[in-house]
């Protein structure tokens, strides 16, 4: 047996961790953990919501919390828009920025810290950094590694990205969209700008069953409102019985067996498609004429048992940071609708394996479109083969994400 190698140090830089199951804490929870395989892994936590500094032990992870004051990005786009700009290709005068940014302060030395812990790797998570990046690299031979985390947009002029940019060896973008956003921002910098490509697993075991109660309501499509502690959908206009009545009902032909209601003595040749959904804790079940909560845990398993046996996954959420369940929903031939303009719509249209929408009315119109059964199985089977190309082996994201972070290009210039 050959003898474990010895492993490295790495930094995480982050606003981003915590305790509660949002998307962004858990993606970097995860590629801590995976990280952790390779490197001794110290967390350095800019938190808004801490009011003294502190070093705590957080599971495997020794978390060195520094409070932070973030400035108020509202008054940014409010003098934006007092001054006519777009700010999306229009940066504010000089000195106003100076004031914005003056706002932001550390209740300590992030950069005295890092020196102390002496990693041969830095990984920046997120775009909010209120120090000075450069001293990072001073008498010190390290790596620095961003991963932005959609925390902000990914713009060659915005000056929070471009000063992470400036000192940064790889950039690891977390989903095909903001992957293309930085080659087309920075493309000089190509060759150190990365996909995650983050591995997930699911429990296919624990999924072969239905929850209690929802083999009476089969075939049924699964719409997510709000799981975890990530933000709900922005309006409840989007009801159970809008979605029942625009799907109608379905003959026996337009549904898989294992989807299809077993429970009657005499089996049906048409059903209505009813309609799962998950709201917090709020779980229930309903064919626009019965309603029947779910009273079970709101767990990620279940979750998965009932994307497991839905036709398909309607996500009303405002966009998440990495579009988690949009994975995991393919990853069970789900095929997927989901918000524009969001990490889900990225990996969904990178796979043709779902639709998105601007509006209510779009939404609508993708579930008709999903009330075939030939364009359901073709998106379900080309989301089952991205997420196995790309999301599926754990084993081979730790090493890879190993590999990485230590053999970092080299930078080729910035814009």
């Amino acid at each position: 047996m050959n003898p474990p190698r010895p492993l490295g140090r790495l930094a995480i830089i982050t606003p981003v961790w915590g305790e509660d199951e949002s998307e962004s804490i858990s993606v970097v929870r995860l590629v801590a953990g995976a990280l952790s395989r390779h490197f001794r892994v110290d967390v350095i936590h800019l938190d808004a919501s801490a009011s003294t500094a502190a070093t705590v032990r957080d599971s495997v992870f020794r978390v060195h919390r520094f409070p932070v004051t973030l400035p108020d990005r509202r008054h940014e786009v409010l003098l934006g828009i007092a001054l006519g700009l777009d700010l999306r290709r229009e940066a504010l005068p000089d000195d106003l920025i100076a004031g914005i940014d003056g706002q932001a302060h550390v209740d300590g030395d992030v950069t005295a810290c890092v020196e102390d812990l002496d990693p041969q790797v830095i990984l920046l998570i997120g775009c909010t950094h209120p120090y000075d990046l450069t001293r990072l690299r001073v008498a010190r031979d390290t790596r620095i590694v961003f991963m932005p985390l959609r925390t902000r947009a990914p713009l060659a002029k915005d000056r929070h990205v471009q000063a992470i940019m400036d000192v940064a060896d790889l950039v690891i973008a977390s989903d095909p969209g903001e992957l293309r956003h930085f080659k087309e921002s920075f493309p000089a910098r190509v060759d150190s700008i990365e996909p995650l490509d983050l591995a997930l697993s699911v429990n296919r075991a624990a999924t072969e069953d239905t929850l209690f109660g929802v083999r009476f309501f089969q075939p049924f499509v699964l719409v997510i409102r709000r799981f975890g502690s990530e933000p709900g959908a922005r309006e409840g206009s989007v009801t159970h019985a809008i979605v029942t009545s625009v799907a109608g009902t379905v003959s026996r032909d337009q549904v898989p067996d294992r989807h299809w209601r077993t429970t009657d003595d005499v089996i049906p040749e048409v059903l209505p498609v009813s309609v799962a959904e998950v709201d917090a804790d709020q779980w229930r079940l309903s064919d626009n004429i019965n309603m029947l909560p779910l009273p079970v845990n709101p767990s990620r398993v279940n979750l998965w048992r009932l994307m497991a046996h839905a036709l398909f996954t309607i996500d009303l959420r405002p966009a998440t940071t990495f579009g988690r369940e949009a994975i995991e929903s393919m990853m069970f031939d789900s095929p997927v609708i989901v918000p524009d303009h969001s990490a889900a719509m990225e990996h969904v249209r990178a796979a043709n394996a779902g639709l998105w929408y601007r509006n209510n009315g779009e939404l609508l119109d993708a579930v008709r479109v999903l009330s075939d059964r030939s364009i359901r199985e073709r998106f379900a089977k080309n989301g089952r083969a991205y997420v196995d190309a790309h999301h599926s082996n754990l084993d081979d994201f730790v090493e890879r994400i190993g590999r990485l972070m230590l053999a970092a290009p080299p930078r080729t210039g910035a814009e």
